[in-house]
């Protein structure tokens, strides 16, 4: 019972802002980044994690907030 509750939860409409499948694509690009940190610096993969998690909760309409609070915690992270 408690797989179906979270996986009913996970996919509906009212945790994401986005579709489902949109949804886990940007997540896995998120951990790919965060794979990635090494490479491209800890601040550019926090800033573009961020940014991704940012247009799977918050829509597009948020991602001029999100696009600020990742720039913000780039500097201050």
């Amino acid at each position: 019972m408690g797989q179906n509750t979270l996986m009913s939860m996970l996919l509906s409409e009212n945790l994401f802002h986005t579709d489902p499948a949109t949804a886990f694509i940007l997540i896995g690009a998120s951990i790919i980044v965060f794979l990635l940190r090494g490479k491209i610096g800890n601040r550019l993969a926090a800033a573009i994690i961020i940014f991704l998690i940012g247009i799977v909760f918050f829509g597009l309409a948020g991602l001029i907030r999100m696009t600020i609070g990742a720039i913000s915690g780039a500097l201050f992270f």
